[in-house]
């Protein structure tokens, strides 16, 4: 995407594919993911004559190259056939389309039997797939039977490999939004009615979540960790921010709704109707263009590019770079990263991070949390490889502290854990302030005069940096230090 953002006739193709793949609205966050898998990794650019990702990967890949991986994966509408035994977060899932099986490793806690989950899938080895980010879960089992049927029996009369994201995408949305102006709901009667009989959320506490979090993750989470209906709350969603006035044009004519548009399609090619005249009366009454991609797409679907919208993706996407580079993440380095994140979160005070606002200071004071230099040593071991592929993949700005295991970086984080260790010792902590200079080490007083600084180890002064600050107290016309906070760690130096 860094390719694509930094030319300007491809930013202009972007923002039209973004309307192309929404319908004309604007793109929101829940779909952020889906779009770039497509954009990147489907659709052919007219500026680039194919999908970016195709061609900016490499003239040579080989089989085991991560490009290979995404162009090679594809979309699919999936459902969970099995949960493999003794092995977490291992199931079986089996595509409505085209039948086919996989097997996938990182499927997401609580998922069971019979979940439908549309998602990108990209091979990981000789045995096993990923999804990629913008899977999604839906727990409803009577579209899950009914998909079911549906398909597979269009698949009989009419074999095309593969489903388009694009189209999905489209349907879906439709589909949801159909339910609710059919019944001629607004998006806070539709809430109420999703959270009836159930004394787990209330509608101020699901309106709470969507602000904070958006409407796909605060789907997933209410799924993971409550009993509520999660289709009658995706049907509420849809109408968020959605005027439905008195539209009574809208509410009569049904014929030309999505709903009715995808069961005329799916009654006609279940009966053996031709499948090119139904797919153009399915395109017309849904206002797409003639030949479109289509529900059932041909193309190839290499998988997509995270956009990162939050601390969680930051965490997939760097799993999934991993695994498809055969790099294997300990139990204990993705715990750390895991810890690592959440602090960022808490830093910047937002659950959404632009990569630019990571800085190196933040890295640094995360690592200041060390107690001993075991501790910090463990942090640099399990955190190199992850700032590295940040500042590699995302662009965060950590290049003057790389990498965190060089002997630059390590050494000062060791003196600066060692040190305040020693100046523990001192148990003063009631003022700060602000070094003026090192030799001898000095700070000024409340009149602005130089005084020197006590209770320093001798053995780290050379390390210590004028606008480094100390925490302290004053005794006798001396400042006695009881911790030292290089500016280095601090989000600007002043």
């Amino acid at each position: 995407m860094k390719k694509v953002l930094a030319t300007d006739e491809l930013k202009v193709d972007l923002l039209a594919a973004q309307k192309d793949f929404t319908g004309g609205v604007d793109l929101d966050n829940a779909s952020a993911n889906s779009f770039n898998e497509w954009y990147l990794l489907e659709r052919d650019c007219p500026v680039l004559g194919a999908p970016p990702a195709v061609s900016f990967s490499p003239a040579e890949i080989t089989t085991n190259d991560l490009w290979h991986c995404l162009h090679d994966s594809f979309f699919g509408l999936f459902h969970v056939t099995e949960l493999v035994d003794g092995q977490a977060n291992t199931a079986i899932l089996e595509c409505l389309w085209s039948a086919r099986q996989i097997r996938v490793t990182t499927l997401p806690a609580g998922i069971d039997v019979g979940t439908l989950i549309p998602a990108r899938v990209a091979q990981s080895d000789s045995e096993s797939h990923l999804l990629l980010p913008a899977a999604n879960f839906i727990i409803a089992p009577d579209l899950l039977e009914s998909l079911a049927q549906d398909l597979r029996s269009i698949r009989g009369e009419q074999p095309r490999s593969r489903l388009s994201q694009q189209q999905w995408h489209q349907l879906f949305t439709n589909h949801q939004q159909s339910h609710a102006i059919a019944a001629g709901q607004s998006f806070e009667e539709a809430l109420t009615q999703a959270l009836l009989g159930q004394n787990e959320l209330s509608v101020a506490e699901v309106t709470a979540m969507l602000e904070k979090h958006g409407a796909q993750e605060t789907l997933s989470q209410i799924a993971f960790d409550t009993d509520v209906d999660i289709e009658a709350l995706r049907i509420a969603f849809a109408l968020i921010g959605d005027d439905q006035g008195d539209d009574t044009e809208q509410l009569d004519d049904l014929d030309g709704d999505a709903t009715q548009a995808i069961s005329d399609f799916l009654a006609n090619d279940s009966q053996g109707s031709n499948l090119d005249q139904a797919f153009g009366n399915l395109e017309q009454e849904l206002s797409l263009e003639p030949g479109a991609t289509g529900l059932l797409s041909e193309q190839s679907e290499p998988t997509g590019v995270d956009t990162l919208p939050g601390v969680e993706m930051w965490l997939r996407s760097y799993l999934f770079d991993c695994e498809a580079k055969s790099f294997q993440v300990s139990a204990a380095a993705g715990k750390e990263i895991e810890q690592f994140l959440n602090y960022c979160a808490t830093t910047v005070k937002a659950n959404e991070i632009d990569p630019h606002q990571l800085s190196a200071a933040t890295v640094l004071a995360y690592m200041m949390g060390a107690a001993a230099v075991d501790e910090v040593n463990a942090k640099i071991n399990h955190l190199d490889d992850f700032t590295q592929w940040l500042h590699r993949e995302q662009d965060a700005p950590l290049e003057s502290i790389l990498p965190i295991s060089g002997d630059e970086t390590r050494t000062w984080l060791q003196q600066l854990v060692l040190c305040n260790q020693a100046l523990q010792h001192n148990n003063v902590a009631s003022s700060i302030a602000k070094v003026t200079a090192v030799s001898p080490l000095a700070t000024l007083d409340e009149d602005g005069q130089s005084v020197m600084v006590n209770g320093f180890p001798s053995d780290y002064v050379s390390v210590v940096e004028v606008g480094d600050k100390l925490m302290g107290a004053w005794r006798d016309g001396c400042f006695v230090a009881g911790a030292w906070m290089p500016k280095r760690l601090l989000p600007t130096a002043d």
